[in-house]
């Protein structure tokens, strides 16, 4: 009887457990280009239908968005698993004697939900994040770094996600007044660097689709104050080097830097802008996707560090200039600094 699942079926399932969640083109990029330059996107598609017509797969869409439509526009099929799937794919594997397989696909399985659809924001903002961590997976080779490990811990994760306590002061009364600020990032990855050893980085995936200013500042603030703090190294560094044997030295004296990835310059600016405020130069990294997607291991990145020569003209202009064009400067500014790499 022939096999209703190939090594490149499996593959493709392996890859969608690890990510989650995965439009046509990914797939195409992550799991057929690296074996086959010349493979069609049309070939993923016909494959992934196969897929799900066997119920091995799932299927939800992003409707095209408005800058994008053309007369050729249609919905992006996403494609994930259900515990439902798996279950197929387990007895799928057993009746044709590979059932070995299943238990190096089964720890992925632990993660996956029955549910409602995803709201077409999540959708994008989860694929956004699967397009930041399969770049990269890819580029660590070619740039002689490592990715140890990375973990995708939105919408919440038992060991990473936390409330930090901050102490704010009252500029006119000096009235002390104590808050608990929600810390619950996108991502968790480690990256090792021959020359460098180990860094751990926080992923912030921003989707341009906040305008709360004081949602936006509590984040930076309780990255800052868990930074402050300084018990991530112990919190989170060191078990998480036990659990996955990282090569990481002294774990327990482990800093973080936080990656705000965003859509667009003009975003990142103004995020950028919203972090200077507080005392750190460098904990704050800002960069634009398609940047990072293109080369995320080059220079990219803008900091706080980067418009350190502009920041006390910005600040005397703040008194002086109406917040258009004060923003206007700034954004002509950052629009041409040098970025670094990290």
């Amino acid at each position: 009887m022939k096999q209703k699942l190939t090594a490149l079926n499996l593959d493709i399932i392996k890859q969608l457990l690890r990510y989650r969640l995965m439009t046509t083109a990914q797939i195409h990029r992550i799991v057929f280009q690296p074996r086959d330059k010349q493979a069609a996107e049309t070939s993923v598609s016909n494959v992934m239908r196969r897929l799900h017509s066997h119920n091995f797969v799932s299927r939800d869409w992003v409707a095209v968005k408005s800058t994008e439509r053309s007369m050729l526009g249609r919905p992006s099929a996403v494609w994930h698993l259900k515990p439902e799937n798996l279950k197929h794919l387990r007895a799928e594997l057993e009746a044709s004697g590979r059932a070995d397989l299943y238990e190096e696909l089964a720890p992925f399985g632990k993660a996956l939900k029955d549910g409602a659809a995803l709201a077409e924001n999540t959708l994008r903002h989860e694929l956004a994040i699967t397009d930041f961590y399969s770049a990269l997976e890819m580029a660590a080779p070619s740039s002689q770094r490592q990715l140890p490990l990375w973990l995708r811990t939105s919408p919440r994760h038992a060991d990473i996600s936390r409330d930090v306590t901050l102490t704010k002061t009252d500029k006119k009364t000096g009235k002390q007044s104590t808050h608990r600020l929600p810390l619950n990032p996108d991502g968790l990855h480690v990256v090792h660097n021959p020359d460098k050893g180990c860094a751990f980085f926080f992923l912030e995936m921003d989707m341009n689709s906040e305008t709360n200013s004081e949602k936006i500042t509590n984040k930076f603030l309780a990255y800052y104050a868990y930074f402050e703090k300084n018990t991530f190294g112990t919190d989170i560094a060191r078990p998480f080097t036990e659990r996955y044997r990282l090569p990481v030295t002294h774990p327990e004296a482990a800093r973080f830097c936080v990656l705000f990835v965003v859509p667009n310059a003009k975003r990142r600016n103004d995020l950028l802008l919203k972090s200077r405020v507080l005392a750190t130069s460098n904990l704050f990294q800002f960069a634009v996707l398609d940047d990072v997607m293109a080369d995320p291991f080059g220079a990219v990145w803008l900091s706080k560090a980067s418009f350190k020569d502009h920041l006390d003209d910005y600040n005397r202009r703040t008194y002086s200039e109406s917040p258009v064009l004060l923003r206007d400067w700034a954004h002509a500014i950052l629009n041409h600094l040098p970025k670094h790499a990290l």
